[in-house]
């Protein structure tokens, strides 16, 4: 895609450059020189050695600089403004060169910069004013992030022109030009002049792309690299500028029918909201407010789905990320985005301070962790585990038992990397099966449910960790119930604040009387292996009080599972982890193949449409 059509891709037919570079004038360049006094007789030019000689408190240095650049060919004032330029470079120490006339130039030629479009920071607020007047959504502007009318060190100028855009609400595309940055660094410093401009509220702006020196300044400008190069900050630009509309479209819509969603939940009627939201979220096990909730969510994403597919201006911006795609882009990192990875985390998963602040029951996806506060799993390495089950089955209904009482848990183990020791014969297929990668990380991490070591599990324990805003599955002497538990919730409270009672020693007694039988009332697995075994029964400690750095630390008389509630994963992926065990445990079982032989290669039989094919094409 050629320049041109990559800036028509951008909806631009005018470029505009605001640089302290186009200061050619006598008046301007002196203005430029002037401000910055010991950085221009720093540069030693033989032109103004008389000027300073005779300068005094009562000298026009002004005057007499200007009254020299007068005299001298626009060739010579262009090399000085370079000198100029390369020395302020220089004094701050910023990592990429200035640029010369000839890439000015060059560029200028590409982008189609006419020379009344080439303006210095001088009066430049009048003539914003003057284009924005005359409809400026074909404009692009390329402003230079400082001004070397100011002394070295001072504020970023280019950021006041976007101030000045903005409080047009122009609708132009934006490019900042510094040699501040390496290319490396472009986006670090979009999102650090972003976070400058706060104040103009996150759309109320022009989205801001960063063009490095270093991308022109490296280049030759004879040949196609700077056309590349340019190709390059227009489609970064264009992507910036589309993911921006679609941003403005899309908050107007979220109040919009987030409105229209409130209007008509006000219209039900008292009797109505009694019947189908709360009564129904009481009885079923859920927040009154469960329904409200679920209307709001519904009607938003309903509407931004219809906006995607059908506003103008959103298809507009699709339009141009599509046919953008034709300039490729060099991946300056393959570390993943922050921003965009948290996005996805909230697609999968609830966080503790969500499930656990809330006090919610436990439900198919809740992971649990060993709780290493425990003096006996201190040293333990981490481990989690992941609870399922049907959803309605471990749902709390008020005035009922579950039925079942059980769920599964599931060791969730870290994904061998490729250079683990292969497996042995058979071994591969039978893993395959019963284990499930995740299609998803947490913490950074590639995680597969081990379903061979999955255990049956008593939900009326794992219940103790909804009771606790620290997720602990534990039950202290004491304990008294936290307001906000569902009714359900309550029931299983009461029911636990008797048993422990009976479990735990009397208070004062040593912890040998916690004995067999009240190991066997704190089975949380069915299960013995390895994996479980500092979970598999509850036992009691006694509570303790230590200091260290001046902190004094007491915990409470207690039954523990050493095991704490770190988050849920969300619905369809505890589904699917759901439907991977139900699928392993009915999968069908042969008696043994006594005539197999195991010398002989595996008959590979066809999938009966693939071995037609291959026929009648004549083969594979």
């Amino acid at each position: 895609m050629k320049l041109d059509a990559t800036l028509r891709c951008l909806g631009a037919d005018r470029v505009i450059w605001i640089d302290d570079h186009f200061n050619e004038t006598p008046p301007l360049l002196a203005h430029m020189l002037v401000a910055n006094l010991e950085l221009t007789e720093a540069c030693a030019f033989p032109e103004f050695a008389r000027a300073f000689a005779e300068d005094t408190d009562d000298a026009d240095p002004a005057g007499a600089i200007q009254a020299v650049l007068e005299t001298l060919e626009q060739v010579r004032r262009d090399e000085m403004t370079e000198i100029f330029l390369r020395r302020q470079q220089e004094a701050e120490g910023v990592p990429t060169r200035e640029l010369p006339t000839g890439i000015f130039e060059r560029a200028c030629a590409l982008l189609g910069v006419h020379e009344d479009d080439r303006w210095s920071f001088q009066g430049y607020q009048a003539k914003l004013r003057t284009a924005h007047a005359d409809g400026d959504g074909g404009i692009a502007y390329i402003v230079d992030l400082k001004d070397t009318d100011a002394v070295p060190g001072a504020g970023k100028r280019g950021l006041d022109v976007l101030r000045n855009l903005a409080g047009l609400k122009s609708k132009a595309t934006a490019f900042i030009l510094t040699h501040e940055a390496t290319i490396a660094e472009e986006a670090q410093r979009e999102t650090e002049y972003q976070a400058d401009l706060r104040d103009l509220g996150v759309l109320s702006g022009v989205p801001i792309c960063v063009v490095s020196k270093q991308r022109l300044a490296d280049g030759d400008i004879e040949n196609e690299e700077m056309e590349e190069v340019l190709r390059v900050a227009v489609k970064r630009a264009g992507l910036r500028k589309s993911v921006h509309e679609v941003l403005v479209r899309a908050e107007e819509e979220v109040k919009a029918s987030f409105r229209g969603a409130a209007e008509a939940l006000l219209r039900v009627t008292p009797e109505k909201l009694d019947d189908h939201v709360v009564e129904r979220g009481y009885q079923e096990g859920v927040s009154e407010l469960h329904v409200i909730e679920r209307a709001l969510t519904a009607r938003m994403s309903q509407q931004i789905r219809t906006m995607f597919g059908h506003d103008p201006q959103v298809r507009l911006s699709i339009d141009r990320l599509r046919n953008l795609r034709a300039v490729p882009l060099r991946h300056i990192s393959d570390a993943p985005d922050p921003d965009l990875t948290a996005f996805r985390k909230a697609e999968i998963w609830e966080g503790e301070e969500l499930i656990n602040a809330a006090f919610a029951p436990i439900a198919c996806g809740d992971v649990f962790e060993i709780d290493t506060s425990e003096a006996s799993t201190k040293t333990v390495s981490k481990r989690r585990f992941i609870l399922i089950g049907q959803p309605c089955d471990l749902m709390l209904r008020p005035g009922k038992s579950r039925m079942p009482q059980t769920g599964i848990l599931i060791p969730l183990k870290v994904k061998p990397s490729r250079d683990a020791p292969a497996a042995r014969d058979g071994e591969a297929d039978e893993g395959a099966v019963k284990s499930y990668p995740l299609p998803f990380t947490l913490d950074d991490e590639a995680l597969v449910c081990d379903l061979r070591e999955a255990a049956p599990v008593q939900l009326s324990i794992l219940d103790l960790a909804s009771f606790r805003a620290d997720g602990f599955v534990r039950f202290e002497r004491g304990q008294k119930a936290v307001t906000g538990l569902l009714p359900g919730q309550g029931e299983v409270f009461a029911a636990w604040a008797s048993k422990a009672n009976r479990i735990m020693p009397p208070e004062g007694e040593p912890a040998t009387t916690f004995d067999e039988a009240a190991r066997r009332n704190t089975q949380l697995t069915f299960a013995a292996s390895a994996v479980f075994k500092h979970v598999a029964h509850g036992t009691y400690e006694p509570g303790t009080t230590t200091k260290a750095n001046r902190v004094t630390t007491t915990t409470l008389d207690r039954l523990t599972w050493r095991l704490r509630r770190c988050g849920r994963v969300r619905m369809p992926y505890a589904g699917a982890i759901l439907d991977r065990y139900v699928g392993s445990i009915s999968r069908h079982a042969f008696d043994l193949d006594y005539m197999l032989d195991k010398r002989a290669a595996p008959t590979v039989v066809p999938h009966a449409p693939l071995a037609a094919a291959a026929e009648a094409g004549g083969g594979a």
